[in-house]
C-alpha cells in the first residue's frame, strides 16, 4: 500500500476558465449572426407567405368569377402591415397582420413616410389577370426598373418589404397574374 500513486481528480480552476472564456467568445460571436439570420427569416418567411396568399387571391377571383382586390396598409414605421383580400360582397381570405419588424418599402428601402405610402393595392380580374388599381402609392416596373408613382405604361407591380437590417424582398404581380417572389438584390422584374 505504501507504493500507491495518488491520481488527480477532476479540473482545475485554470482549465474551467478556459473552457468557460472559449464558450463566452463563441457566444459572443454567435448571438449577433443569430440574430441577424433570424430577421432575415422571418422576412422570408413573411414575404413568402404573402406571395402565396397573393396566389390564392388570383385563385378566388377565378373561382367566384368577381374581382378581388387586395390592399396593403401601414400606419407607420414599425406598426404592423396589414393585406386584406376582398371582393364585392366582401373579404375573401383573412386578414394577413405581418411581423412588426417588417415594413413597406420603396424601391430604395425607404420606409412608410420617408419615401413610400401606404396603402398600396392591386386587383386581379374574374380571369385572374393582373388589374392595375390606379392607385398613385402603388409601386410599378417599367422595363427591369421599378417607379413610383406607376407611369401610363408599365409592365407589372411590386411590393417591397424591409426588415431591420435593411434586408429588402420584393414581390412581383405580373400582367398575366402570376406572382413571383425574390430577394431585391437577385431580381429585375
Amino acid at each position: 500500500m505504501l507504493g500507491r500513486v495518488k491520481t488527480a481528480q477532476g479540473f482545475s480552476l485554470m482549465e474551467i476558465m478556459v473552457v468557460v472564456a472559449i464558450i463566452g467568445v463563441l457566444v459572443a460571436v454567435g448571438v449577433p449572426n443569430y440574430i441577424t439570420w433570424n430577421q432575415k427569416y422571418q422576412l422570408k418567411s413573411e414575404v413568402g407567405n404573402l406571395a402565396g396568399n397573393l396566389g390564392r387571391a388570383r385563385m378566388m377571383a377565378i373561382n367566384s368569377n368577381s374581382r378581388v382586390t387586395v390592399t396593403v396598409t401601414q400606419a407607420a414605421p414599425g406598426a404592423p402591415v396589414n393585406v386584406a383580400f376582398t371582393n364585392p360582397a366582401g373579404p375573401v381570405l383573412p386578414t394577413i397582420i405581418m411581423n412588426s419588424l417588417i415594413s413597406l418599402s420603396d424601391v430604395n428601402g425607404n420606409l412608410v413616410g420617408a419615401g413610400v405610402n401606404s396603402p398600396q393595392s392591386l386587383s386581379f380580374s374574374p380571369m385572374g389577370i393582373w388589374v392595375d388599381a390606379q392607385n398613385p402609392n402603388n409601386i410599378c416596373m417599367v422595363g427591369a426598373a421599378p417607379t413610383s408613382p406607376c407611369p401610363a405604361a408599365h409592365n407589372s407591380q411590386v411590393l417591397n418589404f424591409v426588415n431591420s437590417n435593411a434586408v429588402n424582398y420584393r414581390i412581383v404581380i405580373l400582367p398575366t397574374g402570376k406572382v413571383a417572389w425574390c430577394y431585391t438584390g437577385n431580381c429585375l422584374n
